[in-house]
C-alpha cells in the first residue's frame, strides 16, 4: 500500500509541476515592436533619458530576468560581454552549459532599462529591448531587431535606431 501512495504523490507532484504554467507578469503579446516614426519618437524620449552604461549581466534587475525568462520558457541565458557565448551556427557537446546571448549594452536608469544583445544559431542578429518599469513591475516593453552586431556604447545604439528598418516579425524572438 505504501508504494501506490508513493506512486500516485509521485504522478501527481510531475504532473502538477508540468501543468501549472505561471502567466508573466507582463504579457508576452503586450510587446511593441515600434514602426520607423514611432522609433524616431521614442528615439528622442531615449536620449533625454539618464541612462547608467553597465557591461555586466548582474546589473539586470531580478524582476526583469524572471519576465525575460517568463517570455522565452526559462531560457533567457545571457553572457557578459567578451565571454563565451553559444552564438554561431557551430554545435559542441557541451554547447548547453554556455550562454545563447552575449551582452553588447546595457543601460539602466531609475524607471528604464535599455538593452542589447548578440543572439542566433543561423542568423546572428542583435535585438534591442526598451524596458519601463514602476515599482518593480514592468509597465511597457518595446522590442527592436536588426543584424548589426558591433554595438558598444549607447551612441552606437542610437545611431543604429536612427538608421533602423524594421525587418518584419510577427512576434519579437528573444
Amino acid at each position: 500500500m505504501r508504494y501506490i501512495y508513493l506512486i500516485l504523490s509521485l504522478i501527481f507532484i510531475s504532473s502538477w509541476s508540468y501543468s501549472q504554467r505561471t502567466r508573466c507578469t507582463f504579457p508576452y503579446t503586450s510587446i511593441i515592436i515600434p514602426d520607423s516614426i514611432y522609433s524616431c519618437q521614442l528615439l528622442d524620449t531615449m536620449r533625454s533619458i539618464p541612462f547608467k552604461d553597465y557591461n555586466r549581466r548582474g546589473k539586470i534587475p531580478r524582476f526583469i530576468k524572471r519576465a525575460l525568462n517568463c517570455w522565452t520558457d526559462c531560457r533567457f541565458s545571457i553572457a557578459n560581454r567578451g565571454r563565451p557565448a553559444n552564438i554561431g551556427c557551430s554545435v559542441s557537446l557541451f554547447s548547453f552549459l554556455i550562454p545563447d546571448r552575449e551582452l553588447l549594452y546595457l543601460g539602466l536608469s531609475k524607471n528604464y532599462l535599455l538593452l542589447s544583445y548578440e543572439r542566433g544559431n543561423y542568423a546572428v542578429n542583435s535585438p534591442v529591448v526598451l524596458i519601463r518599469f514602476e515599482k518593480r513591475k514592468i509597465i511597457s516593453v518595446w522590442f527592436w531587431q536588426w543584424f548589426a552586431t558591433n554595438i558598444k556604447t549607447r551612441e552606437d545604439l542610437f545611431q543604429y535606431l536612427e538608421f533602423y528598418t524594421r525587418v518584419r516579425e510577427d512576434h519579437p524572438v528573444f
